[in-house]
Parts: C-alpha cells; sequence; structure tokens
C-alpha cells in the first residue's frame, strides 16, 4: 500500500495520507514524549515489560484481523481465553503431561470459535449479539469449572514460555512476530489471502462467482480460536493461574488497535502491518501513562473514550475520502 495516494475528483487532486503512516508517525511521536516525560520508560526492563504485556493483545488483534476483514466479528475472545486458561489450570492440576494440555487447550479455544462461526454463517445470526451472548456463557463456564477462584498452574515449561528470552528478546514476543509473519504472507501472498479481501468487499459477488463464503469465514473463526488458544498458553505461563476473569480488560484494547489501523466495521479492507502498528500504539498509550502512576481505573476510562473516538476520527475520515 502507498504511504501517500493521490485521488483526482473533478480535476481537484487530493492527497490522502495512509492510516499507517500516520499511526507510524503518532507512534514515534508518543514513545520521544514518554521518553523525555519518565526516565523509566526507556529501560531495558519496561521496554521488554511493555512488549511481554503487549503479546496477548497482539496476538488476538492479528487473529481478528482477517475475521473483520471479511466482514466477521468475534467479542467473545476475552471469555474463550478466561475459559481456556481455566482449562489448562485444572489439567495441569489433574497431572497431565504439559505438551498434552497445550494440545487440549488449542484444541478447545478453537472448537469454541469454530462454534461461534458455525452460529453466525450457517444460522445467518448477527455476528455481534451472538459472540456477546457466547461470551457470557463462556465466562460462566469459566466460573462454574473454577469456582469463582484462580486455580494454580506453576509450571515452569509454561512460565518460560513467557518470562524466557531468545537474544534478550521476550520468548512471548517470539510468538507474536511469527504468528504476524504467517497472516501477513497468507493475507498478502495466497489466493486464501485474496479471497478473504473480496468476500470483505462484496460478499454477493463472491457467492455469485463460485466463492464458498460461509466456509472460509468460519475456518477463519477457527483458526482466530486457535490464536486466542495460543494467547492463552501465554497468559496462563505468564501469571501463573487460571481465572475466569484474565480476558476481561482484552476486548477494549483489541478492538482498539484493530480499528486504529483502519479495518472498518464493513470490512473489505485492512492489513496486518496497520494491526502491528496499532497494537504498538495502544500499548505505549497505556504503559506510558501506567509508568507515570496513572491510576489503572483512569486507564481504563481512557480506553473507552479512545475506543469512540477511534471509531468516529474513521467513519469521519472515510466519508471525506469517498467525497
Amino acid at each position: 500500500m502507498e504511504n501517500i495516494r493521490t485521488i483526482n475528483k473533478n480535476q481537484k487532486k487530493k492527497i490522502v495520507i495512509s492510516n499507517n503512516l500516520i499511526l507510524l508517525i503518532i507512534f514515534v511521536i508518543l514513545f520521544i514524549v514518554f521518553s523525555f516525560l519518565d526516565k523509566g520508560f526507556l529501560t531495558y526492563y519496561n521496554i521488554s515489560t511493555m512488549l511481554r504485556n503487549m503479546v496477548p493483545t497482539g496476538i488476538i488483534a492479528i487473529g481478528l484481523t482477517p475475521v473483520m476483514i471479511s466482514r466477521g466479528m468475534d467479542v467473545s475472545f476475552g471469555s474463550n481465553l478466561s475459559l481456556t486458561t481455566v482449562i489448562i489450570a485444572l489439567l495441569y492440576n489433574a497431572g497431565i503431561n504439559i505438551y498434552l494440555i497445550i494440545i487440549i487447550a488449542l484444541l478447545s479455544s478453537a472448537a469454541i470459535s469454530f462454534l461461534n462461526g458455525v452460529l453466525i454463517e450457517y444460522f445467518n445470526l448477527n455476528a455481534l449479539i451472538t459472540t456477546l451472548g457466547s461470551m457470557s456463557i463462556y465466562l460462566a463456564l469459566a466460573l462454574v469449572f473454577s469456582n469463582g477462584n484462580p486455580v494454580g498452574a506453576m509450571s515452569d515449561k509454561l512460565y518460560k514460555l513467557s518470562y524466557g528470552s531468545i537474544f534478550k528478546v521476550p520468548t512471548a514476543v517470539w510468538f507474536f512476530i511469527l504468528i504476524s509473519i504467517i497472516y501477513y504472507v497468507i493475507l498478502n501472498y495466497t489466493v486464501a489471502g485474496r479471497t478473504v479481501y473480496v468476500i470483505g468487499a462484496n460478499p454477493q459477488a463472491s457467492y455469485s462467482v463460485g466463492v464458498k463464503v460461509k466456509k472460509v469465514r468460519i475456518m477463519l473463526y477457527l483458526f482466530f480460536g486457535l490464536v486466542v488458544g495460543i494467547a492463552a498458553v501465554i497468559t496462563t505461563g505468564s501469571i501463573g493461574t487460571g481465572y475466569a476473569y484474565h480476558g476481561y480488560n482484552l476486548l477494549l484494547p483489541v478492538l482498539s488497535a484493530i480499528l486504529l489501523s483502519g479495518i472498518g466495521l464493513e470490512g473489505g479492507s485492512g492489513t496486518i502491518w496497520g494491526t502491528i502498528l496499532g497494537v504498538l500504539l495502544v500499548t505505549v498509550i497505556f504503559n506510558g501513562l501506567s509508568v507515570m502512576g496513572v491510576s489503572s481505573d483512569k486507564i481504563q476510562i481512557l480506553q473507552g473514550v479512545l475506543l469512540i473516538i477511534i471509531v468516529a476520527t474513521y467513519e469521519i475520515r472515510s466519508k471525506k475520502i469517498k467525497e
């Protein structure tokens, strides 16, 4: 995608700066500002901690990107992650082999999102309403299975996934990089990736040329669930517990990061690179505020305000570009 596009309409030229370039500029500015405001921001400890904490949000945002490009939606990922961490912890306490636990966790998380996809596509249900309902169900199941309490899962192998490092970069960050590369390659260099964009641009036209829209979307939900499972494994390893509320605060930062990248609710556009920039920007904002001593409740309020501003700005900018 070009950073600057020239639009010629009625012989008047408009220069439109891409979302990615805007995000990159804002990210650099904020990074520099926070570095000057607090000396602790630029330390290795804070940067590594910030990147490590970013991973669950980042991985989920990457997985949700193609779902939203194809005009799908799943807001139940926080509850899915929570339920999966509880499953991991319960299996760990039952003495199951840790590698088998990871496989079961990934499969169960993928099955949850697959079920969402089947309900949405084959019963023609509204994606937002359906996943809001399933979000409540998965949260309730997590509370029942855990009796509403954190379930310990202090595994050295899981811990190393989050707090280990390779070349001084947290191992969890390498997972984020790997998943980002895989999704980037698929969306940009494969027939499957082009199909996702075609479906998002015009589902009805896709049907008419023989594209199996429902099956493609269901597979996107399935792989999204697999990605949520990876985030759940990393979360369990970093915190050492399975808990029904581990994913409670993920909804706003994930959606903020995706919408910041320019992916609209109507689908058809968006890039993995844009989502990565959105994730980095959201992470820097909230980490910088935390380092400066801003309380978590105020940051939570800011998350909601930021999401509203992002959606409003996107709608206004989209209308101006179309004019």
